[in-house]
């Protein structure tokens, strides 16, 4: 069985505060439900739109939650509290709330709050770090610190590989079609 997921993923990394930071939220989800239209005959069936916000600022002043970093929000119905409408969630991560050290750090989340917060001042990966997922973003990093000379040097190496292993796999498979051909002429 083959599991479809119809969900949009809008994902926003926010080092300044707003005023206006929740409006904001909400007028870039409209983007992906809006996109979802189709032309001629359609029922206003849309995926769901998760718009998940990684914030370096606090996003209210409220004393009830000053512990809490990740708020999961939707849209309910205000007397029973059941969910209304489950295709449309604005999870708010608050990693300026996020004080763990790195010895502190125990899960797997942990360590992804760990590291979104301390990512510009990590030299090393460290040990406690040492995961497939952590060390391609700490690459990824890397590349995205590049100043423009670096940039074009690293994209012009990429290219130079792609473009050398695209040539040994087509020799490969044409030497395995010479091969065939040979056979079937003997």
């Amino acid at each position: 069985m083959r599991l479809v997921i119809k969900v949009v993923l809008l994902v926003r990394i926010y080092n300044l505060a707003q005023y206006y930071f929740k409006d904001g939220s909400l007028y870039y989800a409209t983007f992906p439900i809006q996109e979802q239209a189709k032309r001629g005959d359609w029922n206003y069936q849309l995926k769901g739109v998760y718009s998940i916000a990684i914030t370096d600022f606090l996003i209210d002043d409220d004393k009830a939650n000053r512990g809490k970093i990740v708020h999961d929000i939707r849209l309910i119905e205000k007397e029973t509290h059941k969910i209304f409408y489950d295709k449309l969630r604005f999870i708010y991560v608050e990693i300026k709330k996020f004080d763990k050290t790195l010895e502190e750090i125990e899960t797997h989340f942990d360590k992804w709050l760990y590291v979104l917060k301390n990512l510009v001042k990590i030299e090393e990966i460290p040990a406690k770090l040492q995961e497939k997922v952590f060390r391609k973003l700490f690459q990824i990093a890397e590349i995205a610190r590049f100043d423009e000379k670096q940039l074009q040097s690293y994209r012009d190496s990429e290219k130079n590989y792609l473009d050398f292993t695209a040539s040994l796999e087509t020799s490969f498979n044409e030497g395995k079609i010479e091969g065939k051909v040979e056979r079937e002429i003997e």
